[in-house]
């Protein structure tokens, strides 16, 4: 198994050859570790009795099952009316943001233009006066160069803030969201386990390898 070892996203300055080799290590054994699932076993109890106590714990999850599929049926077809009448609240919302944030934006350019203008007056005259106090070492030159310096510091700090634009609504979005309120497992199985065991039989979960199993 081939590594490139910039795409592994550690910073490897100054690591020695041997943490190299085991880092590479640790990942082909990490990548090549075996893959498992749980399963379970069921063992009968041997009683006569046991076959249809188990019979009633089958239909028992069948109708869970066919209950569960219904609800979960009927959900997704309501979470697509309740995306509809969300997603139209969500993009009236959006229109009026929208139409806000025009006008900060247009307030934004006007301030800006104006800002700008400023700030390259300000910041010719520190320039002239630094270069007339290095030159000078004179006490005028160096206090206006304080000053202008001291009002550029505060010009950049106060600086108008490019609005954030809304974020548009997306009607997919919204309906995978509701959508996900959705239970497509009612605990069917788990039910039948306990029905299974109350008859008398016993539920062995264990690990079944699916993959580098050798």
């Amino acid at each position: 198994m081939r590594m490139n070892i910039e795409k592994i996203g550690f910073d490897f300055k100054g690591f020695s050859m041997h943490k190299y080799i085991l880092i590479l290590l640790a990942l082909f054994l990490v990548g090549c570790s075996p893959k498992y699932v749980v399963k379970k076993q069921y063992i009968p109890k041997k009683e006569k009795s046991f076959a249809g106590c188990v019979q009633t714990c089958e239909v028992e999850k069948s109708v869970c099952k066919q209950d569960c599929k219904n609800q979960f049926d009927f959900c997704m077809s309501d979470a697509y009316t309740r995306s509809k009448d969300i997603s139209n609240i969500e993009f009236l919302k959006y229109d009026e943001e929208y139409e806000e944030y025009l006008l900060k934006l247009s307030d934004y350019k006007r301030h800006r233009h104006q800002f700008d203008r400023n700030y390259r007056k300000v910041e010719n005259d520190y320039r002239y006066f630094r270069k007339r106090c290095a030159r000078t070492k004179k006490h005028y030159p160096c206090y206006r160069e304080h000053e202008l310096n001291k009002k550029l510091l505060h010009m950049r700090s106060n600086v108008i803030v490019y609005p954030v634009a809304p974020i548009k609504p997306s009607f997919e979005a919204i309906l995978v969201k509701q959508q996900s309120f959705c239970k497509s497992n009612c605990g069917c199985d788990e039910s039948f386990d306990r029905c299974y065991v109350e008859c008398g039989g016993a539920v062995v979960p264990y690990k079944f390898c699916i993959k580098n199993c050798d």
